[in-house]
């Protein structure tokens, strides 16, 4: 059958379809050469096409996924000759000349497959945890993941690490969330924390902190701190609770993107209590130490520059580096943070 590629676009397919797609070629193959798929080179294998068959068959009647259709070259003519191929069969032609057309068939066959049911699993995920609070997600998802790794034989090697790599991701966002979820902050405040730290990890890749301080990049660590501490809402936030819900919101920013590192707040190091400590788990990377300060709103800059010294001295006099030092981590960030309006005012300095 002859297709050009504006016509094949036009054709779209529906779960119920690459089923009966799969389901053919399958015994198609077998008809042409039953030792194909056996072959030690063959990049699927029958567990993969089988599983694919099953996890089709179980998705039910009801699910929104079957309203996803899906469209390429690869499907629209496996999908358009099957009654050309049913007669071949019937007749019994011999078809073995054609056996890796079909096998390339079967493969894409099986890909868009996996597709559908890790969509199958991302649309379940969102509408279970559609009502549940951070706290209550991050178990869910823990529980995924151990499902997932359990249960790789039910599954296409593409579907678990596309499910796997949908549940990192949303267990960093949850890690994030569960901040601002355990602080004390008002409902209404709790709310526009939470939207504004969701637009950020869709925005940020969660490795984009990491790298820069991992490798000693300060200066560009600072900035990109600077960068995600920008809150739209800020003028929503009572005088009152702004230091507070800037400490969570900081809080939640770190925990979610710098997973080799413990973060910590409101913990006692020294003689005093630190605002935040991020401690390496790999003690050749550079720790952090982070003070708060607030100021009036439009305060002059000689009273910022007080405060950002304040701060750094704080950090300084009162030792709050023992821990890390205790730890063996050699070199540490000191970050002082002064709130005045929508912008942070931030000083940093390193203590090796």
């Amino acid at each position: 059958m002859d297709f050009s590629f504006g016509e094949i676009y036009k054709h779209r397919y529906f779960p119920k379809q690459i089923l009966t797609g799969i389901e053919f070629y399958y015994t198609l193959l077998d008809y042409c050469d039953p030792f194909k798929i056996n072959e030690e080179q063959c990049p699927i294998s029958r567990n993969d096409i089988q599983s694919s068959i099953l996890n089709l068959k179980r998705i039910p009647e009801d699910h929104q996924v079957h309203n996803l259709s899906h469209s390429h070259p690869f499907l629209s003519e496996p999908l358009e000759s099957i009654e050309f191929y049913q007669k071949k069969m019937e007749e019994k032609a011999d078809l073995g000349m054609l056996d890796m057309m079909i096998l390339t068939w079967l493969i894409n066959l099986v890909h868009t497959s996996s597709h559908i049911v890790y969509e199958k699993f991302r649309l379940d995920y969102e509408r279970i945890t559609d009502e549940l609070s951070p706290v209550e997600t991050l178990k869910k998802l823990y529980e995924y993941k151990a499902a997932c790794q359990k249960n790789k034989q039910n599954y296409t090697k593409k579907v678990i690490e596309d499910c796997l790599n949908l549940i990192s991701i949303e267990i960093e966002k949850n890690k994030s969330l569960t901040e601002v979820d355990n602080s004390n902050i008002s409902a209404e405040i709790n709310n526009i924390v939470q939207s504004y730290l969701n637009k950020l990890n869709e925005l940020l890749d969660k490795n984009d902190l990491l790298d820069s301080l991992k490798n000693e990049r300060y200066e560009e660590f600072i900035f990109k701190i600077k960068r995600v501490l920008y809150i739209p809402s800020y003028y929503d936030i009572s005088s009152t609770d702004k230091e507070k819900v800037f400490h969570v919101y900081l809080l939640g920013v770190l925990q979610g993107r710098l997973e080799e590192y413990l973060v910590k707040s409101n913990k006692e190091s020294g003689t005093g209590r630190y605002d935040i400590c991020l401690n390496p788990m790999d003690k050749r990377n550079p720790g952090v130490i982070f003070e708060i300060k607030k100021v009036p709103e439009n305060s002059n800059t000689m009273l910022i520059e007080k405060e950002l010294d304040a701060a750094m001295s704080q950090i300084d006099e009162r030792e709050y580096v023992f821990e890390l030092k205790e730890d063996g981590i050699h070199q540490i960030l000191f970050i002082s943070l002064v709130f005045n309006g929508i912008e942070p005012v931030v000083k940093w300095q390193i203590s090796k």
